[in-house]
Protein backbone atom coordinates (compact mmCIF):
# COMPACT_ATOMS: atom_id res chain seq x y z
CA UNK A 1 0.00 0.00 0.00
CA UNK A 2 1.07 3.59 -0.28
CA UNK A 3 0.11 7.21 -0.66
CA UNK A 4 1.08 10.27 -2.66
CA UNK A 5 0.33 13.82 -1.55
CA UNK A 6 1.41 17.23 -2.76
CA UNK A 7 0.47 20.86 -3.18
CA UNK A 8 -0.34 21.72 -6.80
CA UNK A 9 -1.35 24.89 -8.64
CA UNK A 10 -3.16 23.89 -11.81
CA UNK A 11 -2.97 25.77 -15.09
CA UNK A 12 -3.66 23.11 -17.71
CA UNK A 13 -4.43 19.45 -18.23
CA UNK A 14 -1.80 16.72 -17.84
CA UNK A 15 -0.44 14.12 -15.43
CA UNK A 16 1.62 15.71 -12.66
CA UNK A 17 2.63 12.61 -10.69
CA UNK A 18 3.49 9.48 -12.66
CA UNK A 19 5.14 6.17 -11.78
CA UNK A 20 5.51 3.18 -14.10
CA UNK A 21 7.42 1.55 -16.92
CA UNK A 22 6.35 3.96 -19.65
CA UNK A 23 4.43 1.53 -21.88
CA UNK A 24 0.96 2.31 -20.47
CA UNK A 25 0.65 -1.28 -19.21
CA UNK A 26 1.90 -0.63 -15.67
CA UNK A 27 1.68 2.65 -13.87
CA UNK A 28 0.01 4.98 -11.40
CA UNK A 29 -0.64 8.66 -11.83
CA UNK A 30 -2.54 11.78 -10.77
CA UNK A 31 -4.01 13.87 -13.55
CA UNK A 32 -5.55 17.35 -13.76
CA UNK A 33 -7.69 17.99 -16.82
CA UNK A 34 -8.45 21.29 -18.51
CA UNK A 35 -12.13 21.04 -17.57
CA UNK A 36 -11.22 21.08 -13.87
CA UNK A 37 -11.42 17.33 -13.35
CA UNK A 38 -9.05 15.58 -10.96
CA UNK A 39 -8.19 11.94 -11.70
CA UNK A 40 -6.23 9.21 -9.96
CA UNK A 41 -5.47 6.24 -12.23
CA UNK A 42 -3.82 2.83 -11.92
CA UNK A 43 -2.94 0.75 -14.98
CA UNK A 44 -2.32 -2.98 -14.59
CA UNK A 45 -1.08 -5.47 -17.19
CA UNK A 46 -3.82 -8.03 -17.87
CA UNK A 47 -1.43 -10.50 -19.48
CA UNK A 48 -2.87 -10.01 -22.96
CA UNK A 49 -3.09 -7.25 -25.55
CA UNK A 50 -5.18 -5.08 -23.21
CA UNK A 51 -4.50 -3.53 -19.83
CA UNK A 52 -6.82 -3.15 -16.86
CA UNK A 53 -7.39 0.50 -15.95
CA UNK A 54 -8.72 1.54 -12.56
CA UNK A 55 -9.37 5.09 -11.50
CA UNK A 56 -11.15 7.75 -9.50
CA UNK A 57 -12.52 10.96 -10.95
CA UNK A 58 -13.73 14.17 -9.34
CA UNK A 59 -15.15 16.32 -12.15
CA UNK A 60 -15.08 20.11 -12.11
CA UNK A 61 -13.39 20.74 -8.74
CA UNK A 62 -10.16 22.41 -9.85
CA UNK A 63 -9.72 26.03 -10.86
CA UNK A 64 -6.72 27.56 -12.63
CA UNK A 65 -4.19 29.68 -10.71
CA UNK A 66 -5.19 28.21 -7.35
CA UNK A 67 -3.19 26.00 -4.97
CA UNK A 68 -4.64 22.64 -3.88
CA UNK A 69 -3.45 19.88 -1.59
CA UNK A 70 -4.02 16.59 -3.44
CA UNK A 71 -3.64 13.14 -1.95
CA UNK A 72 -4.21 9.62 -3.27
CA UNK A 73 -4.11 6.34 -1.38
CA UNK A 74 -3.98 2.80 -2.73
CA UNK A 75 -3.72 -0.61 -1.10
CA UNK A 76 -5.82 -3.25 0.64
CA UNK A 77 -8.38 -0.63 1.69
CA UNK A 78 -9.01 0.42 -1.92
CA UNK A 79 -8.18 3.59 -3.81
CA UNK A 80 -8.99 6.97 -2.25
CA UNK A 81 -8.75 10.49 -3.66
CA UNK A 82 -8.45 13.55 -1.38
CA UNK A 83 -8.65 17.26 -2.15
CA UNK A 84 -7.55 19.75 0.54
CA UNK A 85 -7.74 16.99 3.12
CA UNK A 86 -11.28 15.92 2.22
CA UNK A 87 -12.13 12.48 0.83
CA UNK A 88 -13.72 12.89 -2.61
CA UNK A 89 -13.95 9.41 -4.11
CA UNK A 90 -13.16 5.75 -3.42
CA UNK A 91 -13.22 2.37 -5.10
CA UNK A 92 -12.35 -1.20 -4.08
CA UNK A 93 -9.27 -1.77 -6.27
CA UNK A 94 -6.75 -3.17 -3.78
CA UNK A 95 -3.41 -3.13 -5.65
CA UNK A 96 -0.63 -0.59 -5.07
CA UNK A 97 2.85 0.49 -6.17
CA UNK A 98 4.28 -2.87 -5.14
CA UNK A 99 2.43 -4.54 -8.02
CA UNK A 100 4.11 -2.29 -10.61
CA UNK A 101 7.18 -3.80 -12.24
CA UNK A 102 10.50 -2.84 -10.67
CA UNK A 103 12.75 -0.39 -12.45
CA UNK A 104 9.88 1.95 -13.31
CA UNK A 105 10.25 5.67 -13.81
CA UNK A 106 9.04 8.32 -11.39
CA UNK A 107 8.18 11.70 -12.88
CA UNK A 108 6.80 14.89 -11.38
CA UNK A 109 5.07 17.20 -13.84
CA UNK A 110 4.88 14.72 -16.71
CA UNK A 111 3.64 11.23 -17.49
CA UNK A 112 6.14 8.39 -17.77
CA UNK A 113 4.67 7.89 -21.25
CA UNK A 114 6.92 10.10 -23.39
CA UNK A 115 4.33 11.21 -25.93
CA UNK A 116 2.02 12.74 -23.31
CA UNK A 117 2.27 16.49 -22.57
CA UNK A 118 4.04 18.26 -19.72
CA UNK A 119 2.00 19.53 -16.78
CA UNK A 120 1.30 23.27 -17.01
CA UNK A 121 1.38 24.29 -13.36
CA UNK A 122 3.42 24.28 -10.14
CA UNK A 123 4.21 21.59 -7.58
CA UNK A 124 5.70 21.70 -4.11
CA UNK A 125 6.21 19.41 -1.12
CA UNK A 126 5.61 16.14 -2.96
CA UNK A 127 5.42 13.23 -0.49
CA UNK A 128 5.33 9.48 -1.17
CA UNK A 129 4.46 7.15 1.71
CA UNK A 130 4.86 3.40 2.15
CA UNK A 131 1.70 3.32 4.26
CA UNK A 132 -1.90 4.39 3.68
CA UNK A 133 -2.50 7.43 5.85
CA UNK A 134 -5.91 8.34 7.24
CA UNK A 135 -7.91 11.43 6.39
CA UNK A 136 -7.10 12.84 9.84
CA UNK A 137 -3.35 12.28 9.32
CA UNK A 138 -3.45 13.89 5.89
CA UNK A 139 -5.33 16.95 7.10
CA UNK A 140 -3.19 17.29 10.23
CA UNK A 141 0.13 17.38 8.34
CA UNK A 142 -0.88 19.42 5.29
CA UNK A 143 0.89 22.61 6.45
CA UNK A 144 3.69 21.00 8.49
CA UNK A 145 7.18 20.87 6.96
CA UNK A 146 8.56 17.35 7.14
CA UNK A 147 12.16 16.43 8.04
CA UNK A 148 12.35 13.39 5.74
CA UNK A 149 12.78 10.96 8.64
CA UNK A 150 9.09 10.43 9.43
CA UNK A 151 8.11 6.72 9.79
CA UNK A 152 6.71 5.35 6.53
CA UNK A 153 7.91 8.29 4.39
CA UNK A 154 9.51 6.98 1.17
CA UNK A 155 10.11 10.19 -0.78
CA UNK A 156 10.06 13.95 -0.11
CA UNK A 157 10.68 16.65 -2.73
CA UNK A 158 10.14 20.13 -1.28
CA UNK A 159 12.50 22.10 -3.63
CA UNK A 160 13.29 24.44 -0.71
CA UNK A 161 17.04 24.34 -1.30
CA UNK A 162 16.65 25.15 -4.98
CA UNK A 163 17.35 21.55 -6.05
CA UNK A 164 15.38 18.42 -6.90
CA UNK A 165 16.86 16.63 -3.88
CA UNK A 166 14.88 13.87 -2.13
CA UNK A 167 14.84 14.70 1.58
CA UNK A 168 14.50 11.09 2.75
CA UNK A 169 17.33 8.60 3.36
CA UNK A 170 16.32 6.91 0.09
CA UNK A 171 17.93 9.84 -1.78
CA UNK A 172 15.89 9.47 -4.96
CA UNK A 173 17.15 12.79 -6.30
CA UNK A 174 15.69 14.13 -9.52
CA UNK A 175 16.85 16.31 -12.37
CA UNK A 176 14.96 18.89 -14.47
CA UNK A 177 13.48 18.06 -17.87
CA UNK A 178 12.17 20.40 -20.54
CA UNK A 179 11.25 23.80 -19.09
CA UNK A 180 11.08 22.68 -15.45
CA UNK A 181 12.56 25.17 -12.99
CA UNK A 182 12.36 26.10 -9.32
CA UNK A 183 10.88 29.49 -8.42
CA UNK A 184 9.63 31.26 -5.31
CA UNK A 185 5.89 31.06 -4.61
CA UNK A 186 3.49 32.17 -1.90
CA UNK A 187 1.75 29.09 -0.56
CA UNK A 188 -1.50 28.97 1.41
CA UNK A 189 -1.19 28.57 5.17
CA UNK A 190 -4.66 27.09 5.49
CA UNK A 191 -7.59 26.02 3.34
CA UNK A 192 -11.29 26.54 3.71
CA UNK A 193 -13.08 23.30 4.60
CA UNK A 194 -15.00 21.73 1.75
CA UNK A 195 -18.72 21.78 2.45
CA UNK A 196 -19.81 18.34 1.38
CA UNK A 197 -21.83 15.28 2.27
CA UNK A 198 -21.40 11.71 1.01
CA UNK A 199 -24.47 9.76 -0.03
CA UNK A 200 -24.43 6.10 -1.00
CA UNK A 201 -27.12 4.23 -2.91
CA UNK A 202 -27.45 0.80 -4.53
CA UNK A 203 -29.01 1.28 -7.98
CA UNK A 204 -31.03 -1.50 -9.62
CA UNK A 205 -33.66 -1.92 -12.32
CA UNK A 206 -37.26 -3.06 -11.73
CA UNK A 207 -36.14 -6.72 -11.81
CA UNK A 208 -33.52 -6.11 -9.13
CA UNK A 209 -30.53 -6.27 -11.49
CA UNK A 210 -27.74 -3.87 -10.69
CA UNK A 211 -27.17 -1.02 -13.15
CA UNK A 212 -23.82 0.28 -14.39
CA UNK A 213 -22.94 3.66 -15.91
CA UNK A 214 -25.60 5.54 -13.95
CA UNK A 215 -25.13 9.31 -13.71
CA UNK A 216 -26.43 10.96 -10.53
CA UNK A 217 -27.14 14.70 -10.60
CA UNK A 218 -27.68 16.81 -7.47
CA UNK A 219 -29.74 20.01 -7.51
CA UNK A 220 -30.61 22.73 -5.01
CA UNK A 221 -33.59 24.87 -6.02
CA UNK A 222 -33.29 23.57 -9.57
CA UNK A 223 -29.58 24.46 -9.93
CA UNK A 224 -26.95 21.72 -10.27
CA UNK A 225 -24.33 21.61 -7.51
CA UNK A 226 -20.79 20.15 -7.83
CA UNK A 227 -20.48 16.42 -7.19
CA UNK A 228 -17.94 13.61 -7.41
CA UNK A 229 -19.28 10.13 -8.06
CA UNK A 230 -17.51 6.85 -7.35
CA UNK A 231 -18.18 3.17 -6.90
CA UNK A 232 -18.41 1.34 -3.58
CA UNK A 233 -17.24 -1.90 -2.04
CA UNK A 234 -20.61 -3.61 -2.52
CA UNK A 235 -21.80 -4.54 -6.06
CA UNK A 236 -24.00 -1.80 -7.50
CA UNK A 237 -23.09 0.75 -4.84
CA UNK A 238 -22.64 4.36 -5.97
CA UNK A 239 -21.22 7.05 -3.68
CA UNK A 240 -21.77 10.72 -4.36
CA UNK A 241 -19.80 13.54 -2.72
CA UNK A 242 -22.06 16.61 -2.86
CA UNK A 243 -20.59 20.06 -2.24
CA UNK A 244 -23.23 22.41 -0.88
CA UNK A 245 -24.18 24.25 2.29
CA UNK A 246 -27.87 23.52 1.68
CA UNK A 247 -29.78 21.32 4.14
CA UNK A 248 -31.32 19.15 1.42
CA UNK A 249 -30.82 18.26 -2.25
CA UNK A 250 -32.84 16.74 -5.08
CA UNK A 251 -31.17 13.75 -6.78
CA UNK A 252 -31.75 12.65 -10.37
CA UNK A 253 -30.39 9.28 -11.50
CA UNK A 254 -30.11 8.67 -15.26
CA UNK A 255 -29.28 5.15 -16.37
CA UNK A 256 -29.10 3.15 -19.59
CA UNK A 257 -32.10 2.47 -21.84
CA UNK A 258 -34.03 5.53 -20.68
CA UNK A 259 -34.18 4.47 -17.01
CA UNK A 260 -34.13 7.04 -14.25
CA UNK A 261 -35.69 8.39 -11.09
CA UNK A 262 -35.83 11.36 -8.70
CA UNK A 263 -35.30 11.50 -4.95
CA UNK A 264 -36.58 14.83 -3.70
CA UNK A 265 -35.51 16.81 -0.61
CA UNK A 266 -32.84 14.36 0.56
CA UNK A 267 -31.47 15.81 3.85
CA UNK A 268 -27.72 16.46 3.93
CA UNK A 269 -25.28 17.79 6.52
CA UNK A 270 -21.62 18.78 6.30
CA UNK A 271 -19.04 15.97 6.65
CA UNK A 272 -21.81 13.42 7.15
CA UNK A 273 -22.19 10.09 5.35
CA UNK A 274 -25.39 8.16 4.77
CA UNK A 275 -26.58 5.23 2.66
CA UNK A 276 -30.03 5.52 1.13
CA UNK A 277 -30.42 1.80 0.47
CA UNK A 278 -31.72 0.46 -2.83
CA UNK A 279 -32.89 2.86 -5.55
CA UNK A 280 -34.98 1.35 -8.33
CA UNK A 281 -34.80 3.06 -11.72
CA UNK A 282 -37.78 2.83 -14.08
CA UNK A 283 -38.57 4.15 -17.58
CA UNK A 284 -38.64 7.95 -17.53
CA UNK A 285 -41.29 10.17 -19.04
CA UNK A 286 -40.35 13.84 -19.16
CA UNK A 287 -42.70 16.77 -19.70
CA UNK A 288 -41.47 20.33 -20.06
CA UNK A 289 -43.18 23.64 -20.75
CA UNK A 290 -43.78 27.23 -19.77
CA UNK A 291 -46.39 28.95 -17.63
CA UNK A 292 -47.40 32.52 -18.42
CA UNK A 293 -50.22 34.76 -17.27
CA UNK A 294 -53.45 34.95 -19.29
CA UNK A 295 -51.95 37.69 -21.45
CA UNK A 296 -49.44 35.13 -22.67
CA UNK A 297 -46.49 37.36 -21.79
CA UNK A 298 -46.11 38.02 -18.07
CA UNK A 299 -44.36 35.30 -16.10
CA UNK A 300 -45.93 33.65 -13.06
CA UNK A 301 -43.73 32.91 -10.06
CA UNK A 302 -44.24 30.27 -7.35
CA UNK A 303 -46.61 28.18 -9.43
CA UNK A 304 -47.04 24.57 -8.32
CA UNK A 305 -47.27 22.04 -11.14
CA UNK A 306 -48.73 18.71 -10.08
CA UNK A 307 -49.50 15.49 -11.89
CA UNK A 308 -51.95 13.07 -10.28
CA UNK A 309 -52.70 9.62 -11.65
CA UNK A 310 -56.12 8.59 -10.39
CA UNK A 311 -56.82 4.97 -9.47
CA UNK A 312 -59.27 2.98 -11.58
CA UNK A 313 -62.88 3.88 -10.75
CA UNK A 314 -62.04 7.09 -8.97
CA UNK A 315 -63.50 10.41 -9.97
CA UNK A 316 -61.55 12.21 -12.69
CA UNK A 317 -60.10 15.42 -11.33
CA UNK A 318 -61.26 18.21 -13.63
CA UNK A 319 -59.39 21.33 -14.66
CA UNK A 320 -62.17 23.59 -13.39
CA UNK A 321 -62.04 22.14 -9.89
CA UNK A 322 -58.42 21.25 -9.09
CA UNK A 323 -58.11 19.18 -5.94
CA UNK A 324 -55.68 16.72 -4.41
CA UNK A 325 -56.16 12.98 -4.43
CA UNK A 326 -57.32 11.82 -1.03
CA UNK A 327 -55.09 8.76 -0.67
CA UNK A 328 -51.80 7.42 -1.90
CA UNK A 329 -53.73 4.82 -3.90
CA UNK A 330 -55.45 7.58 -5.83
CA UNK A 331 -52.13 9.28 -6.52
CA UNK A 332 -49.71 6.46 -7.22
CA UNK A 333 -47.29 8.81 -8.95
CA UNK A 334 -47.19 12.44 -7.90
CA UNK A 335 -44.38 14.89 -8.48
CA UNK A 336 -44.61 18.50 -7.32
CA UNK A 337 -42.03 21.08 -8.36
CA UNK A 338 -42.27 24.78 -7.64
CA UNK A 339 -42.08 26.89 -10.76
CA UNK A 340 -39.59 29.76 -10.51
CA UNK A 341 -39.45 32.83 -12.69
CA UNK A 342 -36.66 32.55 -15.24
CA UNK A 343 -36.38 35.58 -17.48
CA UNK A 344 -39.69 36.33 -19.15
CA UNK A 345 -41.27 32.94 -18.51
CA UNK A 346 -41.69 30.40 -15.80
CA UNK A 347 -40.38 26.94 -16.71
CA UNK A 348 -41.48 23.66 -15.21
CA UNK A 349 -40.39 20.06 -15.49
CA UNK A 350 -41.96 16.77 -14.42
CA UNK A 351 -39.79 13.68 -14.45
CA UNK A 352 -39.73 10.10 -13.17
CA UNK A 353 -43.34 9.43 -13.99
CA UNK A 354 -44.33 5.77 -14.11
CA UNK A 355 -45.69 4.95 -17.54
Amino acid sequence: MGQVEEFSETLGGSEFFSFGDGDRAHGAGIHADQDGSLLSVFAQDSGGPLRSLHGLMAPGFLRTNQWYHIGTVSGSGGMKLYLDGTLLATNKFAESFSSIKTGGRLRLGRSVVDDEPFFDGQLTEVRVWRVARTEEQIRGAMFISLTGNEPGLAGLWSFKDGTFHDGTPGASDGHPMGQAKITDAVLPSSVEPLWFTRIGVRIVDAAGGRLENVKIRAEVNGEEVPTAQSGGFEPGDNWLSIFTKASSVDLLASGPNGLGSWKLAVPVSTKAQQHLGTWVLRPLTSIAGRINALDGKASLADVVVELVEAAAGSQTLGWAEPQRAATAAEARTTKVLHCRAMGATCNFRLVSLIT
